[in-house]
């Protein structure tokens, strides 16, 4: 009888499938912090948001194969396996990440949020309306809890030291203030509905 190793082949399985996990984080980059719930069966799921508007959507197969052929397995190693583990993470992380993508777009174009820029580059008009459009949140003490921006990687390199500069720019800065003190207050006034109904 040829020995069959089940324990050995499960925590070989155990570790391949946290090195996957890893390695999808890492090409989520920031993605990977949006929390995730794991659903074993079904076909659809709901997202209820803070105005109680319903959103079910089906699932999308983010998954990616790999197969190796038995006359390979003689020649392969550790590495082989790893690469090959590696390369259906870099896969699945591509496509969650354009589903996430694909799920924002749907979501401000159905909230009537998304801004048409009408072919203009990214300026301080358009960053502010873009902040106007957005329910902010607040600490307990009142300070902002900034949105993530997210841009294309060659947009960021364009625009960052411009970005940057804004701060610098008293008009800016005061158009800025201005608009964060009244999403405070438009925070606070939700904060007080909220905690009357609780």
């Amino acid at each position: 009888m040829i020995p069959d190793f089940p324990q050995e082949k499960e925590a070989l399985m155990k570790a391949l499938n946290e090195r996957l996990v890893i390695k999808q984080k890492e090409y989520l980059g920031y993605f990977s912090t949006i929390p995730s719930y794991a659903h074993h069966e079904g076909h659809e799921w709901t997202v209820v948001n803070q105005g109680g508007t319903e959103n079910t959507q089906e699932y999308v197969n983010l998954g990616s194969e790999f197969s190796i052929k038995v006359d390979d397995v003689p020649r392969m190693g550790p590495q082989d396996i790893l690469g090959l583990i590696d390369s259906a993470a870099e896969d699945s992380a591509r496509k969650m990440h354009d589903q996430i993508i694909l799920s924002i777009t749907r979501s401000v174009d159905e909230a009537g949020t998304a801004i048409d820029a009408k072919g203009r580059t990214l300026s301080q008009d358009l960053f502010l309306q873009a902040l106007d459009s957005m329910q902010l949140d607040f600490d307990t003490e009142g300070y902002l809890i900034p949105p993530t921006v997210i841009m294309h990687p060659k947009l960021w390199e364009a625009k960052k030291d411009e970005m940057k500069s804004w701060e610098q720019d008293p008009e800016f800065v005061r158009r800025h203030t201005a608009l964060i003190d009244r999403k405070r207050e438009e925070w606070s006034a939700r904060e007080a509905c909220r905690k009357l109904v609780d």
